[in-house]
Formats: structure tokens, C-alpha cells, sequence
């Protein structure tokens, strides 16, 4: 899941680089779209995760660590 995360942050960083670059209108608005389901999928996957060690308890406890 960890791994899942990370690859959804670097797909975050080369569409907001593809945003920056972007002339078109059009393009721009897909970019956008494309950020939002990123970001919505990293929100589900974190969500997943906190799931995960809050009903494991020795994952629990490391992350109080």
C-alpha cells in the first residue's frame, strides 16, 4: 500500500509538471481532472492504510514509535 502511495505521488508530480507546461485550455482541464482522481485514489489508499494499523496492534503500536 506504502508503495502504492509513493507511485501516486510521482503520477501527482508529472501531471502538475504536464499542468505547468500546458498551453492549451483543454489540455489543462484534463490535467486537472486527472489531479483530482489522484488525489482522491492517494485519500483512499491513506485511508486504507490508517485502517489497516489501527486494527493491527503491533502496527499499532510501532507507529506510535
Amino acid at each position: 500500500m506504502v508503495t502504492r502511495l509513493e507511485q501516486l505521488g510521482k503520477m501527482r508530480s508529472g501531471e502538475n509538471n504536464r499542468l505547468q507546461a500546458s498551453l492549451n485550455k483543454a489540455t489543462s482541464k484534463s490535467i486537472k481532472t486527472m489531479l483530482r482522481v489522484i488525489d482522491k485514489q492517494a485519500q483512499l489508499v491513506e485511508d486504507e492504510i490508517k485502517t489497516l494499523v489501527d486494527n493491527d496492534k503491533q502496527l499499532k503500536h510501532q507507529v506510535k514509535l
